[in-house]
């Protein structure tokens, strides 16, 4: 990364200004990187609670996606120094789910945040630098929950409104979600309630299980969320 840094100083930024540029690409391989180490002990962890819980591995997105630094009439993609640790972390990610029992890796490439796309020049490094949209912004979130959510259905064929997971969609999926939308205690050994979000709103309450019911019962062909 000496290379860069000096790269980046040449440029015409401060030496300040280019170590903390360097700090903050260096700080996305060590996360990445980080992220794959701990895994393992993560995974078992939760195998120590439950041995047969289904487990989903997401993988990484780029953050410095289409980045770059300008000044000089020189340009440098920070996307290039990030994009190779992501991809050997996300390669590894998935070779582990598939090794694991009962485990699922979903690829999360294209969680948009508020950084990617930035040009970071002279007059806007100091914001840049201390921009929060490294994370994933909302609608990386919502792609993300998809991404999961799709992945599930595609390996465990969970069924949209069945939370407890039997099988079928009634009306004792309908009690779950009113029992959990009040904090009452849930009936059921075993919940899955991402897949009774039928309205697609992030809540659980009475509408999702209206829709649940209705479904039950033939009255709506589809749910809200399958559009």
């Amino acid at each position: 990364m000496d290379e860069i840094e000096q790269y980046i100083e040449a440029m015409g930024f401060g030496a300040t200004t280019a170590k903390a540029l360097t700090a903050s690409v260096e700080n996305v391989a060590f996360n990445a990187l980080a992220y794959a180490y701990a895994m393992p002990k993560t995974i078992a962890a939760i195998r120590e609670i439950n041995e047969d819980a289904v487990l989903v591995v997401v993988g990484l997105d780029n953050p410095m996606e289409n980045v770059t630094v300008t000044a000089g009439g020189k340009t440098l993609g920070l996307d290039a120094l990030t994009s190779a640790v992501v991809a050997l972390t996300d390669i590894y990610s998935l070779a582990y789910a598939i090794l694991a029992n009962n485990c699922t890796f979903v690829a999360a490439p294209n969680a948009r945040n508020d950084f990617e796309g930035s040009e970071i020049t002279k007059d806007n490094v100091v914001s840049s630098l201390l921009n929060p949209g490294l994370l994933p912004n909302a609608k990386g979130q919502e792609y993300i929950k998809n991404e999961i959510l799709d992945a599930l259905n595609v390996s465990y064929g969970f069924l949209l409104g069945d939370a407890n997971l039997d099988g079928k969609v009634n009306y004792l999926d309908a009690l779950i979600v009113c029992q959990y939308s009040i904090d009452l205690p849930v009936t059921g050994d075993f919940i899955y309630l991402p897949v009774s979000n039928v309205t697609d709103d992030a809540k659980y309450n009475y509408l999702d299980a209206l829709y649940i019911c209705q479904k039950s019962i033939d009255l709506i062909d589809k749910f809200p969320i399958e559009g």
